[in-house]
């Protein structure tokens, strides 16, 4: 189950990827286009609006499972047994969180699929597809935060402060 999860969550990372390669490569073309050839085009506005939406939905679990997202303590490391209960206590609590909201975005989601409303003006992106993909970054960031899939941490592809310094002063 580990193995399915952490596949799924790589193709929503996968899919965020190209729509960020897409987001780039449209609003250079609406750049172009705009200044250009003097006809600005609000297809590629709108479409980069709701792709940025999608981008951000479906990389949460994946931002979270590298360990690469911002986390902030607030309670001093001598109470280290206080830091690892609230951490408990939290992620069970922003996991609950997202699958509530998860609920809501699915009933969106359903309310959308049946009523066909389509978003911008010129896009004519069906509603249900940002819905359908919020409600997938939710799941899978809830499931996350179960702490059920340990986070990847990559401390090897930056190198620390403290190591640039040390092979500074040995040159």
């Amino acid at each position: 189950m580990k193995s399915i999860y952490r596949r799924l969550v790589a193709a929503a990372a996968v899919v965020s990827g190209l729509l960020l390669v897409y987001m780039g490569l449209a609003t250079a073309l609406g750049v172009f286009a705009r200044y250009v050839l003097r006809t600005p085009s609000r297809f590629l506005f709108e479409s980069t609006e709701m792709a940025i939406a999608i981008c951000v939905f479906l990389v949460l679990a994946y931002t979270a499972l590298k360990g690469r997202h911002v986390r902030v303590e607030v309670i001093p490391d001598r109470f280290a047994k206080t830091n690892l209960a609230l951490d408990k206590w939290s992620d069970r609590v922003t996991a609950l969180l997202s699958f509530v909201f998860a609920a809501f975005v699915f009933t969106q989601f359903y309310n959308d699929l049946a009523s066909g409303i389509r978003i911008g003006s010129t896009t004519g992106l069906p509603r249900w597809v940002p819905m359908l993909t919020f409600f997938i970054g939710l799941v899978l960031y809830g499931i996350f935060q179960l702490r059920w899939v340990k986070p990847e941490i990559e401390t090897d592809i930056e190198a620390s402060v403290a190591e640039n310094q040390t092979e500074a002063d040995k040159s």
